[in-house]
């Protein structure tokens, strides 16, 4: 911490405390973040405090070698004041084009773009918030799936499907709800959630649109199955797209409703193979409704209630 350099006058620099008031925050993985030209006497913290996200630790100011109120931030693998940039990415950060929104994660902004921290909306924080211990019971083509949500040995947290022995593992870092494997029976719903739910972002910005590349996992025709299992210690002859578009809130921060629509296509080249769509709507109960369109077939699973 370094809190004891006055503000410049706005065009003024000052060359002898480069920096000005600084603080390095130590996240114990092997990264540093420097924050620099903080403003004078508004730390709210000191050293060997603890710190977590959304935690306010200082004002924008104008110290040190800055012409204009301005916020220096960079990442580095020692701890001193001015260490030496590290290379690296941001976690998630929305991206603005005009009027439209995009969510990036893990990459690194462009000089001249428009950025902004990510909002999280509270319904689609509370609603994905799968803890363990959580219990969710689906009616689905006339039969019941029973879910409980439990974490392994290795900390991952996974949803299981007592009934259909179906378990798909995923993650939640508060910005984003991720599936990262299934196993299991592939004619069950928790199957058609886990492609469906693939990736969500947990803020909503009008006709936002997710888009990712992710391991193919679709029921193909046998013969393009056998063709992929050949192939896959060279190259992935099969692939698939997910996006999730934002389609529908009665509010944009306070919602009591949301409607969101996934899009899951397998292929080959510019040969689709298999579409999958599902229509996702949740309220202030939970999930609400998932309509499932499998290629021709409509199927609706209805969430009876959530423990």
């Amino acid at each position: 911490v370094s809190d004891n350099i006055d503000d410049n006058l706005i065009g003024d620099v000052n060359i002898k405390d480069n920096w000005g008031n600084s603080i390095v925050i130590d996240h114990k993985n092997g990264l540093f973040s420097e924050i620099s030209h903080l403003k004078k006497l508004s730390f709210k913290v000191k050293i060997g405090d603890y710190v977590k996200r959304g935690d306010i630790i200082a004002s924008c100011g104008n110290s040190g070698r800055s012409p204009e109120p301005h916020l220096h931030y960079q990442l580095q693998t020692t701890n001193e004041i001015g260490a030496k940039t590290l290379d690296y990415p941001i976690g998630s950060y929305i991206l603005r084009n005009n009027d439209k929104f995009e969510l990036k994660t893990f990459e690194k902004p462009k000089e001249g773009e428009f950025i902004s921290n990510a909002v999280i909306n509270p319904l689609l924080k509370k609603v994905f918030n799968i803890i363990p211990g959580t219990k969710l019971n689906w009616e689905w083509k006339g039969e019941m799936e029973s879910w409980e949500v439990f974490t392994d040995e290795w900390n991952r947290t996974y949803i299981y499907c007592k009934e259909k022995k179906t378990i798909a593992w995923f993650a939640n870092d508060g910005v984003v709800f991720r599936f990262s494997d299934f196993e299991g029976n592939r004619n069950t719903f928790l199957y058609h959630f886990f492609v469906g739910c693939n990736k969500v972002f947990l803020g909503y910005y009008q006709d936002l649109e997710l888009k990712e590349k992710y391991p193919i996992t679709f029921k193909n025709n046998i013969l393009f199955g056998y063709l992929q299992d050949l192939t896959a210690p060279f190259f992935q002859v099969v692939k698939a797209d997910y996006s999730l578009r934002y389609v529908d809130a009665s509010g944009i921060n306070n919602s009591d409703k949301i409607e969101l629509e996934s899009i899951s296509v397998s292929r080959i080249g510019s040969i689709k193979l298999k579409t999958i769509t599902c229509k996702i709507s949740i309220n202030e109960k939970g999930f609400n409704e998932f309509i499932i369109y499998d290629g021709t077939k409509k199927s609706i699973a209805k969430c009876i209630d959530i423990v």
